[in-house]
C-alpha cells in the first residue's frame, strides 16, 4: 500500500488488480495496518481520527474520534478482538485500545515522550510496546489474574493499572 495526494492504493497480491481507497486530508496510510484475519484495514489521521474499512467491500466501519491531537500509528491485536491507535504529542493519551465490536475506547495508557509512531503487540498479544520519536521504548505487560485478584482484595474493584 502507498499514500498519494488523497488515496491509498492496494495492489492484490493474488492477481495485482488495484484498489483505490479515497481518504481525508493527511490520514497517515504508511503507519495503517491490517487486521490479522485480513477482514479490516485501520489507517490513521494526523486530523485525530482512525478509519477503519472492511476488506471485503471497501467500506468505512467505522471512524473512530475524540482525539485532542493527531494520531501517528494503529494496528490490531494478534487475535483482532483489539485495535489500538498511537497519538502524536500528548503523553496523556499515547496509547488506546478500542473492541472491535463496539469500538468503545477500553483503555488509555499513557507514557513519556512525544510522536508515537511505532507501536506493536507482543505475538502472545500479553504486552505492548510504544516507540516515540526519540527512540524511547515503552513496554506495558498485562497484569496477571493473580495481580488483579490482588488489586481487587487492597482496592474496591480493579483500576486497569498496567506494569511497565
Amino acid at each position: 500500500q502507498f499514500s498519494f495526494n488523497d488515496r491509498v492504493r492496494l495492489v492484490s497480491a493474488e492477481d495485482g488488480e488495484f484498489t483505490d481507497l479515497r481518504l481525508g486530508f493527511d490520514e497517515a496510510a504508511w503507519m495503517s495496518a491490517f487486521s490479522p484475519d485480513g477482514s479490516m484495514l485501520v489507517i490513521p489521521s494526523k486530523l485525530g481520527y482512525a478509519r477503519v474499512w472492511d476488506t471485503a467491500t471497501w467500506e468505512v466501519i467505522t471512524t473512530i474520534r475524540g482525539f485532542l491531537l493527531g494520531l501517528n500509528s494503529a494496528g490490531f491485536s494478534p487475535n483482532g478482538r483489539r485495535m489500538f491507535t498511537g497519538g502524536e504529542v500528548l503523553p496523556e493519551e499515547a496509547f488506546r485500545l478500542f473492541e472491535t465490536t463496539s469500538w468503545l475506547n477500553v483503555l488509555t495508557l499513557d507514557c513519556e515522550g512525544t510522536h508515537f509512531d511505532l507501536t506493536r503487540f507482543s505475538p502472545d498479544g500479553n504486552s505492548v510496546g510504544m516507540m516515540d520519536s526519540q527512540g524511547l521504548l515503552t513496554v506495558w505487560q498485562a497484569p496477571t489474574w493473580e495481580e488483579i485478584a490482588e488489586e481487587e482484595a487492597r482496592t474496591d474493584g480493579w483500576r486497569g493499572h498496567s506494569r511497565r
